[in-house]
């Protein structure tokens, strides 16, 4: 009986089995900076200008504050332990962006991976993987190195 109870109340004030779209926006940055925490972890460390990195993009790119933003790496970081493989996140995120969106997340895998001062060859080969997934061209995949090279060469 008690069953039946606790079955018809939690039916009656269940929530929407569809995510409101606060929660799909949240997944599908969760997932992206996932992406790129991945990407920070890769040479064996993740220091602090990697993480700057990441918490600008997400403060330019998903319009958050810097606050929210640090919430979200935490929450990525954890995310990235837990995950198996890149299609996860892609297949989260990829669906919703745009190609100037998938654009944007690759020039940021390479400011990333470019954060510490060298480019790891675990970094270069997963970029090289996620271009392929995003549907980026090499050509485009190569430009926006470039830009990254340059916006580095602008700074020092």
């Amino acid at each position: 009986m008690l069953l039946k109870v606790r079955d018809f109340l939690a039916t009656k004030f269940a929530q929407d089995t569809d995510p409101s779209k606060d929660q799909k926006i949240d997944k599908i940055h969760r997932a992206a900076a996932a992406l790129l925490v991945d990407a920070a972890l890769l040479d064996g460390s993740f220091g602090e200008a990697e993480r700057r990195q990441i918490i600008q993009h997400c403060v330019q790119n998903f319009d958050m504050a810097e606050a929210d933003a640090l919430v979200l790496i935490t929450a990525a970081e954890e995310q990235s332990a837990k995950a198996v493989d890149l299609h996860g996140y892609i297949n989260e995120f990829a669906p919703h962006f745009d190609y100037a969106d998938r654009l944007t997340i690759l020039e940021s895998l390479w400011a990333v991976a470019y954060a510490d001062g060298h480019l790891h060859d675990y970094e270069a080969n997963l970029i090289r993987r996620v271009t392929g997934l995003l549907g980026i061209s090499d050509k485009e995949n190569g430009a926006a190195r470039k830009r990254v090279l340059a916006r580095i060469a602008d700074v020092q």
